[in-house]
């Protein structure tokens, strides 16, 4: 529940503005790296099933990945060591991607650096919900920074890579991340935090502590068929309008419509008191199959664009919806994990069969039969939902917000 007596000290507060700095720098290299990286996949020759393959490693190392940092920040280092070496090694390995055209090649770089960049977001929110003591609003605030940072990459973006090579976005990527690793300094030590009766930490522990919940795992279910639709989406938006004439200021303006109507959620979270987190997250899948069906009937690339101002109604619900739920559903000491896991369950699987279903069928059927399909799975998300356990004693259908 939404505490609204959460306090935050001093100490505290100086911890949650370098939070915000971290957000704001890591997202503003995540949004440029993601509107362009298929973009320049594209550009240097690699077919949709080519661009699949390489967008979907990212995706598949996550599966392992992200449960093997959740463990090592809840068991070993704790939450903030972890974040800094993440950090540190995605902008350290990002620049070689300039390495190679060789799809091959392209798919060990994606591999090694998803090692590292996949599970930052999630120590980061498990870090936030921390700082605010489980507080929803607490955490709108905090992550409301990384969509300022989203938009300001998407505008500075859109009009970089006018006039420079777009491959250049993984400079950029790299520089923005080392900034947020300074600014992980002025974190404070989380150390790890063991519960006297739970078994020796290990991530394959972990993951089977988690699954045990039926709540956990229906809630995953549903994400994971959101976070399907959504890949297939992000992954072949971009390259659609490319082949349909768009520029790239173009394309910069539908990912900074996007980024706006995250920014309107992020700021109106208070408007949504008297919601409970279920409820928010159904109105979240509704949206999402709405979004995807507008895609298919609209044929103007031009039009089509303003559907992205549908995101903060779909993908940003359900990401708070979803943080909040895992933070509660997780057991004290799998906090970190349970982010991590739940991540990568969702937002890993699914951008897996996203990119590689999503790739076939893109040149197969095209996209517009494509996005038909997305929200009909949109729609099948549902039911999972409705069977989520509303027991007071777990503490999580009261206000979401």
């Amino acid at each position: 529940m939404d505490n609204p007596h959460c306090v935050i000290d001093t100490e505290t507060s100086a911890s949650v503005r370098y939070l915000k700095l971290g957000y704001l720098f890591d997202l503003m290299a995540m949004f440029a790296f993601g509107a362009y990286f298929n973009i320049y996949l594209h550009r240097i020759g690699l077919t949709g099933k080519e661009i699949g393959m390489v967008a979907a490693c990212g995706p598949l190392v996550a599966l392992i990945s992200q449960p093997f940092w959740g463990g090592v920040a809840d068991n070993r280092l704790g939450r903030t060591k972890a974040l800094r070496l993440l950090v540190f090694m995605s902008a350290t390995l990002c620049p070689f991607f300039l390495v190679s055209r060789q799809v091959v090649i392209l798919m060990m770089v994606v591999t090694a650096i998803s090692f590292f960049s996949n599970s930052v977001v999630p120590m980061m929110d498990s870090i936030a919900m921390g700082f605010v003591n489980g507080s929803e609003s607490g955490f709108a605030k905090i992550r409301l920074w990384g969509t300022v940072g989203g938009i300001i990459s998407t505008l500075i973006a859109g009009i970089l890579f006018e006039y420079i090579d777009v491959g250049y976005v993984f400079f950029m990527y790299a520089g923005l991340m080392y900034l947020c690793w300074v600014s992980t300094h002025y974190l404070p030590h989380i150390p790890p935090v063991k519960a006297e009766d739970s078994p020796v930490g290990s991530p394959v522990g972990g993951l089977l502590r988690l699954l045990s919940s039926r709540d956990f795992r229906l809630l995953t279910l549903s994400a994971f068929l959101l976070q399907v639709t959504n890949h297939c989406h992000q992954s072949f938006f971009g390259v659609y309008l490319v082949e349909h004439g768009a520029t790239e200021s173009i394309i910069g303006v539908a990912w900074l419509l996007a980024l706006l109507s995250e920014l309107a959620f992020w700021l109106s979270y208070r408007f949504l008191e008297g919601y409970d987190a279920r409820t928010l997250y159904l109105f979240g899948a509704g949206c999402f199959s709405l979004r995807w069906l507008l895609n298919a009937v609209i044929a103007a690339p031009s039009v089509v664009v303003m559907t992205q101002m549908l995101t903060g109604a779909s993908l940003s619900i359900t990401y708070l919806s979803g943080v909040s739920l895992v933070d509660k559903f997780a057991p004290v000491d799998l906090r970190a994990t349970g982010q991590t896991i739940f991540t990568g369950l969702t937002l890993g699987g699914g951008a897996i069969v996203g990119s590689l279903v999503g790739g076939v069928l893109y040149d197969v059927v095209g996209l517009k039969t494509l996005y038909i399909g997305t929200a009909i799975l949109a729609l099948v998300a549902i039911p999972p939902l409705l069977q989520l356990s509303t027991e007071d004693r777990h503490n999580t259908w009261s206000r979401a917000v």
